[in-house]
C-alpha cells in the first residue's frame, strides 16, 4: 500500500508552478446495513468537497458536475463505485485522482474508509480509515481529509474555510443529504423547504445555510422558467383542446355558441403550440428567443403547426359575428388556463387582428404563449413560400381597404380612412423591417395620395422623411453608422445595433453573416486590433447568451487572434458565462506573436525598403499559417516576441531572426535565392515551437516571396507612413496588378481609399 507521502509526489507532480491536480470525490458506499442511510453518500461527498476546496494544492470537481455524469452513466443509484468505474468517471470529468470509500456502523461507532485512485494508472495512491462516535461526523471527516492530504506541501486559505464543512450531527448530515437529493431530482421547491428546516434546526451548519441560499436562487430561477415549461396543466389544456377541436370539421353547421367555443379552443391550441416552440428556443433572454443549434427542424415543424392552426382560426372567425368575444370561465377553464399560463381573461375574435398577428409572426417573429416574445430566425426566413404569402397578405389588406374607401360615397369615407391607413402603415413597417426601403416608402405614399389631409398622412410623411434621411431616427442612424464602418473599416463600435438586428432576423447564423461581411470588406486591417477584439467579443457574448457555446468559443478565439488582448483578458467573460464550459485556461490559447523588424543599417534603398515592410510581410505569412499576430498591444501577457532583420553575406541577402519563447530562443534564417525567398523554409523553425493554431481569416499562405515584391511593398509603405495618400495608393495598386494574390498591397490600398474618401 502506498504511504501518504506518495500522495504529494503524485498530486503535486513536479514544479511548484505546475497546474493543480484535479480531484473528484465520488459517492461513498453505504456498508452500514441500513438502507435509510444511502442518501448520506451525497452529504458526505459534499462535506469532503467543501473541505478540500479549502486547500490550495488541488482543484476539486463540483458535486453537481459529478451528479450530471453519474446521471448520464445511470450510476446515481449504484451502491458501490469500484476502481474501474471511478477511473471511467474521473476521465469524463477531467480528474487526475478519484476519492472513493465506504461507511460502516457498529452500534454508535462510525468508521469511514477512503481510497485515492490514480485515474491515469488505475492504481491506489493512498488509503486511510477513521473511526469515532457517529455524532462526531465532522471530526471524522476532518481527520480523514487530514490523512489524505497530510503530506501535501500547501497552505490553507484559512481555517474558517474548513469549518464550512462542520456538521452538528449525523442526523443533521442525513437531513442535509435528503435535501440535496431532492434538488438533484429537480424537486427544487421541496428541496428548499427541506434545507430551510435543516438550517432552522442547526443554524450554525454553514454548508446548509449556503445551500439554502443557492436553492432559493434556483427556486426563483425555476419560477421564472416555469412560464416556459410544458407542465401537467399545459398538457391537460392541450388534451382537452384536441378533444374539443376534433369536431371542428362541422364548424359551419354549429350553433353560434358552439362556434365561439371551438374558436376559443383554437386560440388555446395556438398558445400551446407556441409553448411547444419555446422548447427549441434559447431561454436566457425572455424577449428574444433564438432557435438553438440542433433544434432547427423541430422548431420549424412547431412554427408550421402554429401557422396552420392560426389559418384555421381565421377561417372560423370569419363565420362569427364581428368582434365576438368569450370568457374562458364560460368553458370552466379559468383555473386550468391560469395554472398553465397560456391564457388569462376573455378573448375578442377580430379578423384583422388575428391576420396581423399571423403576418407579424412570419415576417418579424412576434408570438405569445401567454407571454409575448420574439423568435429568430422568423418563419419567413426559414420558408420563402411563407415569406411571400405574408407579403401578399399585407398587400391584399391595403388593396381591399383602398377599394372600400374608393367605392364609398364621400359622406361615408371618413370611418374607412383608419382601416386603410392602418393596413398601409403595417405594410410599410414590415417592409422597413425587411430593409426594403423603396417599397416601404411606396406603401406610405399611398396614404398621402389617397387621404392627404388626414392625421395618418402626417405619420406617413414622417416615415418617408426618416427613410430618405431628412429626419433623424435612432435605429436608422445606427444602421448608417454600420454601413459607413463597413466602407471605411473604422468605427467598429457602431456595429452593436446591427449585430442585434442580424441576430433577431437570422438567429445565430446572422452572427456568422456579419462576421463574414466585415472580414470580406475590411480584411483584418492594421490598426483595428482594439475594435476587432471588441467586435468578436460582442459576437461571442451574443452566441453564449443564446446557448451556442461552440460558436461563442470560436468568436472568443477570434477576438484573441485578431484583437489586442492576451489570454488573461478573457477570464472575466468566461466567469460571467458559467453555463459554457469553454475549456480555455491561459495555457489552452494558441501562441500569440509580436513581429518586430530590427534596423541594422542597409547597403542600399532596396534593402532599406524590404526592412521597412518586414514586420508586415512576416506577420501576414505567420497569420496565414494559423499564428495569432499581436498588433495592438497587450497588457495581459501571453505574447511572444519575434525579431527579424536583413543580413547580407557577399551578394546574398537573407532574412533571419529570433523567436523568444518561455523555453528559450529559436533562430531562423533563409536567403533570397535568385531573388526569391522560400517562406516555408524560413518559418518552419518558428512554427515548430508555437502552440496551437488560430483561424487565418482571409489570409492565404504564400510559398515564395520575390525580392522585387518585398521591396516594392516596403517603398509603398514608406509613402503610406508619410501620408502621401495618392502616391501610396498608386504604388499599392501597381503591386496588386502585378501580383493579385498579394493581399497586403490590396489591403493597404483600401485603407488609403478610406482616408481619401474622408477628406
Amino acid at each position: 500500500m502506498t504511504s501518504p507521502l506518495a500522495l504529494v509526489i503524485l498530486l503535486t507532480a513536479a514544479a511548484a508552478d505546475a497546474p493543480r491536480p484535479v480531484v473528484s470525490v465520488l459517492y461513498f458506499e453505504n456498508s452500514t446495513g441500513d438502507g435509510s442511510l444511502d442518501v448520506l453518500r451525497k452529504g458526505l461527498a459534499d462535506m469532503i468537497i467543501t473541505d478540500l476546496v479549502a486547500w490550495d494544492g488541488v482543484t476539486v470537481v463540483e458535486r453537481a458536475k459529478l451528479e450530471a455524469v453519474l446521471g448520464e452513466l445511470k450510476l446515481q443509484q449504484t451502491k458501490a463505485i469500484d476502481r474501474t468505474t471511478a477511473v471511467k468517471v474521473g476521465k469524463i470529468v477531467g480528474a487526475q485522482y478519484a476519492v472513493t470509500g465506504s461507511l460502516h456502523l457498529s452500534q454508535s461507532k462510525l468508521r469511514v474508509d477512503a481510497t485515492v485512485t490514480s485515474i491515469e494508472k488505475g492504481t491506489t495512491v493512498v488509503s486511510a480509515s477513521v473511526t469515532d462516535e457517529k455524532d462526531k461526523i465532522f471530526d471524522l471527516e476532518q481527520l480523514l481529509v487530514d490523512k489524505l492530504t497530510a503530506a501535501i506541501d500547501v497552505k490553507l486559505r484559512g481555517s474558517a474555510d474548513r469549518k464550512k464543512a462542520k456538521v452538528p450531527s449525523l442526523d443533521a448530515l442525513l437531513a442535509y443529504s435528503k435535501a440535496i437529493d431532492l434538488s438533484d431530482q429537480g424537486k427544487i421547491e421541496e428541496a428548499q423547504k427541506a434545507m430551510a428546516a435543516v438550517v432552522s434546526k442547526s443554524p450554525t451548519f454553514v454548508m446548509a445555510r449556503e445551500k439554502k441560499q443557492a436553492l432559493l436562487k434556483s427556486l426563483e430561477d425555476y419560477e421564472l422558467r416555469k412560464k416556459d415549461l410544458i407542465t401537467s396543466a399545459v398538457l391537460e389544456v392541450n388534451k382537452r383542446a384536441d378533444a374539443e377541436l376534433a369536431s371542428a370539421s362541422s364548424f359551419s353547421s354549429m350553433k353560434p355558441e358552439q362556434k365561439l367555443a371551438v374558436a376559443m379552443w383554437r386560440v388555446v391550441k395556438g398558445r400551446f403550440l407556441a409553448r411547444v416552440l419555446k422548447q427549441s428556443l434559447s431561454s436566457r433572454s425572455t424577449s428574444l428567443r433564438v432557435i438553438k443549434v440542433g433544434q432547427e427542424a423541430r422548431a420549424l415543424a412547431a412554427m408550421r403547426g402554429w401557422i396552420a392552426n392560426q389559418r384555421l382560426l381565421l377561417d372560423e372567425v370569419r363565420q362569427l359575428e364581428p368582434r365576438a368575444s368569450m370568457d374562458p370561465q364560460q368553458l370552466g377553464l379559468a383555473e386550468l388556463l391560469r395554472d398553465s399560463g397560456l391564457l388569462q381573461g376573455s378573448v375578442t375574435f377580430d379578423e384583422d387582428l388575428i391576420a396581423g398577428e399571423l403576418t407579424e409572426f412570419v415576417l418579424q417573429g412576434r408570438l405569445t404563449d401567454g407571454d409575448s416574445f420574439n423568435v429568430a430566425p422568423q418563419p419567413g426566413v426559414l420558408d420563402p413560400a411563407e415569406h411571400e404569402r405574408a407579403l401578399k397578405s399585407l398587400e391584399e389588406a391595403v388593396t381591399k381597404a383602398e377599394a372600400a374607401w374608393k367605392k364609398a360615397s364621400p359622406q361615408a369615407r371618413l370611418p374607412l380612412e383608419y382601416p386603410f391607413a392602418r393596413a398601409a402603415l403595417d405594410q410599410g413597417a414590415a417592409l422597413e423591417w425587411l430593409r426594403r426601403d423603396d417599397d416601404a416608402a411606396a406603401a406610405y405614399q399611398r396614404i398621402l395620395d389617397l387621404i392627404p389631409t388626414s392625421s395618418s398622412a402626417r405619420d406617413a410623411e414622417q416615415k418617408i422623411q426618416e427613410i430618405v434621411g431628412a429626419k433623424h431616427r435612432h435605429d436608422r442612424s445606427e444602421r448608417e453608422k454600420f454601413e459607413k464602418a463597413l466602407r471605411t473599416c473604422e468605427g467598429f463600435h457602431a456595429v452593436g445595433s446591427e449585430i442585434g438586428y442580424r441576430l433577431r432576423r437570422k438567429g445565430l447564423p446572422g452572427l456568422d453573416e456579419i462576421d463574414q461581411e466585415f472580414e470580406k470588406n475590411c480584411g483584418l486591417r492594421f490598426g483595428t486590433a482594439y475594435e476587432l477584439g471588441s467586435f468578436f467579443r460582442n459576437l461571442a457574448s451574443d452566441a453564449a447568451d443564446h446557448e451556442d457555446c461552440v460558436r461563442a468559443r470560436r468568436f472568443y478565439l477570434k477576438a484573441f487572434t485578431f484583437g489586442g488582448d492576451g489570454p488573461r483578458s478573457f477570464e472575466a467573460y468566461f466567469k460571467n458565462e458559467p453555463w459554457c464550459n469553454y475549456g480555455l485556461a491561459e495555457a489552452d490559447f494558441p501562441s500569440k506573436v509580436r513581429v518586430t523588424s530590427v534596423n541594422q543599417g542597409y547597403r542600399d534603398d532596396q534593402s532599406r525598403a524590404i526592412a521597412n515592410g518586414l514586420a508586415d510581410l512576416l506577420g501576414e505569412e505567420l497569420g496565414a499559417r494559423g499564428v495569432a499576430i499581436e498588433r495592438g498591444g497587450s497588457s495581459n501577457g501571453g505574447v511572444l516576441g519575434l525579431y527579424a532583420s536583413l543580413e547580407t553575406k557577399g551578394d546574398v541577402l537573407s532574412i533571419s531572426g529570433k523567436l523568444h519563447t518561455d523555453a528559450g530562443e529559436v533562430t531562423f534564417s533563409a536567403p533570397f535565392t535568385k531573388g526569391v525567398l522560400d517562406l516555408n523554409a524560413l518559418l518552419a523553425p518558428v512554427l515548430k515551437e508555437l502552440r496551437g493554431k488560430s483561424e487565418p481569416g482571409a489570409r492565404k499562405p504564400a510559398a515564395k516571396l520575390s525580392l522585387e515584391t518585398a521591396a516594392a511593398y516596403g517603398a509603398a509603405l514608406d509613402l503610406f507612413e508619410d501620408r502621401k495618400w495618392p502616391e501610396a495608393q498608386a504604388a499599392f495598386d501597381a503591386i496588386t496588378r502585378k501580383d493579385p494574390a498579394f493581399r497586403l498591397a490590396a489591403m493597404r490600398s483600401a485603407m488609403v481609399k478610406s482616408r481619401l474618401a474622408d477628406r
